[in-house]
């Protein structure tokens, strides 16, 4: 497990040379990604047989090029894992249903990953949380309210690659609370995370393939494969074309 590995602990986040940085488009976010991990991930990736450009086209995609903020990682509460994972009984579905919302779910329309709405209190109208952080952590802090952290958490995706914090055991956590901490406090976890999760599901052979539906559908599920495996194309295309 990378997480464990003590070299890997020390390797300087950023490369030892940086990329010139082209004008525009998806070679350019790219570029700014690899400036600031690009070292941690050359390591990572010679660890795990994994091509930097794969790598690197897993990480654009589901970070979107976003930096990171010590203690305001990038999060997603899903709220139909919420709803899977809490709400298991009758009593807790009403209460779910006061003050979360997912598609499929009462008369909302969608699947149950879209159209996920919250509100604290009964009387104030849904609103959508998803695309704006500060909402993120407010859904994330409801959930914790109504459940307790542990279960919250493993409701969540976090840091730059989007894991969720209920496989927190593959990558090497005792609980999904020391995974939030742990990709809180440094980039560095989010890096090794992602690799780490890459060997836990053997997504290293797909990615060595460069069969992005297989990758897209091991990294983001079955259902999401037309919208994912072009976007890891085009992303690792681009950081081929910048030599990596």
């Amino acid at each position: 497990m990378l997480k464990e590995d003590a070299a890997l602990a020390r390797a300087p986040l950023a490369p030892a040379v940086k990329l010139a940085l082209p004008r525009g488009g998806t070679g350019r976010a790219v570029a700014v990604t690899y400036n600031r991990i690009g070292g941690l991930i050359e390591k990572a990736a010679a660890a795990t047989d994994v091509p930097v450009a794969a790598a690197l086209a897993l990480w654009q995609v589901e970070s979107g090029g976003a930096s990171f903020t010590p203690g305001a990682a990038i999060l997603r509460f899903e709220a139909h894992v919420f709803f899977r994972t809490w709400a298991k009984n009758e009593k807790r579905q009403t209460t779910y249903d006061l003050h979360f919302r997912h598609g499929g779910r009462a008369g909302v329309a969608g699947k149950p990953w879209q159209n996920h709405a919250c509100r604290r209190r009964p009387s104030d109208p849904f609103r959508p949380f998803h695309g704006d952080q500060a909402k993120e952590y407010k859904a994330l802090a409801l959930g914790i309210d109504l459940s307790d952290e542990e279960t919250a958490y493993r409701c969540a995706s976090i840091g730059g690659p989007q894991l969720m914090m209920s496989g927190f055991a593959a990558l090497g956590y005792a609980s999904a609370r020391a995974m939030f901490r742990a990709f809180q406090a440094s980039e560095r976890a989010h890096v090794l995370g992602l690799m780490d999760f890459c060997l836990a599901h053997d997504l290293a052979r797909a990615l060595r393939a460069g069969d992005w539906r297989a990758a897209a559908k091991g990294y983001n599920g079955a259902g999401n494969v037309e919208i994912y495996a072009p976007r890891l194309k085009a992303a690792h295309d681009a950081a081929a074309a910048l030599g990596l």
